[in-house]
């Protein structure tokens, strides 16, 4: 059997999009693959001599950008030399656009060349497979014509693999929004491992931003930093490009990342176990899912729900659990034996937020009837009501120190209230649109609001004085996470990122 074919894709700023699909499903047919963009400083020859150390195969994204990039030109001429010395099996260049420009004779010309302008997609694949994997030879001449028939051949059966995944930064453009790269590595099936490089951008002051996340490839709903301040772990929302993952990387630089892939649709919430050794994960699959965030081992998964979960929250001794659903329920159940211990029924419609008071004694639950509800986890026993929210009650979290509740609402509002009595403190009305994400600092002065506006707002809990305001998105935000110091705040959007953010 052949070895394993480990491949370096190159491309232009403007093919990242297709050679991110590419890889991916490359990787799906059990090819290693590293996709590279040139980073700030490194020159093409450091940048592929580094590649030549993996990797046995050369394919470059041949587009009209490509033809014109002196980058890929560069490369493309290294990877023909390494060719000729026998570093590198073979060269192929992949054409994926109509073009009139005249490709540099050096350079191209000397590359087998598939042509995916006239040919389906998924067969362009299947076809680039069976040449890496060695069981199909280009037609043509050996490195010297273009060879552009293809064989249709069904794909076959795909398994789910670890990835190696690197984010990088190409130029003074990329060095701003930043750019996610991939390689895979075969190591278990249901898992994928990551390891993202980001290069963080300078942060001068309250407000900007530290480095972008762009691990998903689809809008993030989930971002929880670790008890620890390490890690942030993001959860893929799923939608068309069906991102269900949730992804944990390195809270400095956004490298060295996971990716748990136990989930099958969208990722609501993510919860790190106090300690940091745990994370509970909740999903529309029906499913909450306890995994070890080290091994990406599933730990238990709980079916109690028979609807969407959409939010999660661990008791403070970390044994118990309580997720809320679709279903309309609340269930309480025991992170080690799977046992459901309580069922909460006093939504009438879909709970979507869910918090541990952290003492442990209460519970805050909130949900599309427009109400947040406290409530005892032991007995079930409703305590108090809280009405005065005019729209769908989206999220509800406690202070730190447990004396007050902070609710959004798709009313576009955040209350502060006092849960014994269901009075009010602050009503902040600053957003334009739905309030989605709130999060304490962990001092309990500040909380951060984001939502339908594409702004995260920080301000104090107690005046309404609004601090900060953040409008780096270009997307709804969908969560927000504090870092446990309260100097910074990731946060994940519909724009399909993860931005870090100093708040001081």
């Amino acid at each position: 059997m052949n070895a394993t074919p480990r491949v370096f894709i190159s491309r232009s700023p403007q093919d990242d999009a297709f050679a991110l699909r590419l890889a991916q499903d490359l990787i799906q047919q059990g090819i290693d693959v590293w996709v590279a963009p040139q980073p700030e400083g490194v020159t093409p020859v450091e940048q592929l001599s580094a590649a030549l150390q993996h990797c046995d195969w050369f394919v470059v994204v041949q587009t009209p950008e490509a033809l014109q990039s002196s980058l890929v030109r560069a490369e493309a001429r290294l990877a023909l030399a390494a060719v000729r010395e026998g570093q590198l099996r073979g060269a192929i260049a992949l054409q994926i656009a109509p073009t009139s420009l005249e490709p540099e004779p050096p350079t191209w010309h000397a590359f087998h060349i598939l042509n995916a302008v006239d040919h389906p997609y998924a067969d362009v694949v299947a076809q680039l497979a069976k040449v890496l994997w060695g069981n199909i030879t280009l037609p043509g001449a050996p490195i010297s014509e273009r060879a552009t028939q293809l064989v249709r051949q069904p794909q076959r059966g795909i398994t789910r693999r670890r990835l190696l995944l690197s984010a990088g930064f190409v130029g003074t453009m990329l060095a701003t929004a930043g750019i996610t790269i991939f390689a895979g590595r075969l190591i278990r099936p249901t898992k994928r491992i990551i390891y993202v490089t980001a290069t963080p951008l300078p942060a001068t002051g309250p407000g900007s931003r530290i480095l972008t996340y762009r691990g998903h490839s689809s809008r993030v709903y989930g971002v929880a930093w670790s008890p620890d301040g390490m890690r942030i772990a993001s959860g893929g929302g799923g939608d068309m490009n069906g991102d269900t993952t949730v992804q944990i990387w390195n809270a400095l630089d956004g490298s060295h990342a996971l990716i748990y892939y136990g989930h099958d649709m969208a990722i609501r919430e993510i919860a790190w176990a106090h300690h940091s050794r745990r994370i509970a994960s909740v999903s529309e699959d029906f499913t909450a899912q306890i995994w070890d965030p080290n091994t990406l081992d599933l730990l238990e998964d709980y079916h109690g729900h028979s609807k969407d979960v959409d939010c999660v929250a661990w008791s403070p001794a970390e044994q118990l659990i309580a997720t809320g659903s679709l279903d309309t329920t609340v269930k309480i159940w025991d992170s080690r034996t799977k046992e459901t211990v309580l069922s909460y029924t006093g939504h009438t419609m879909r709970v979507n937020g869910v918090a541990w008071s952290p003492d442990g004694k209460t519970i805050a639950s909130c949900g599309f009837d427009n109400t947040a509800q406290v409530w005892n986890p032991t007995t079930g026993a409703l305590i108090l009501t809280y009405t005065r929210h005019t729209s769908l009650v989206l999220r509800v979290r406690w202070s730190p120190d447990g004396r007050y509740l902070a609710t959004s609402s798709a009313d576009g509002t955040v209350r502060v209230w006092d849960p014994a009595t269901g009075t009010d403190v602050r009503v902040y009305t600053e957003h334009t649109g739905e309030v989605y994400p709130i999060a304490w600092s962990p001092d309990g002065q500040y909380i951060a609001s984001g939502g339908e506006d594409h702004t995260v707002r920080v301000w104090h809990a107690l005046t309404g004085t609004t601090m900060l305001v953040y409008r780096q998105h270009a997307g709804w935000v969908n969560e927000i996470s504090w870092s446990p110091d309260g100097t910074r705040i990731a946060s994940g959007s519909d724009d399909h990122t993860v931005q870090v953010w100093r708040v001081r």
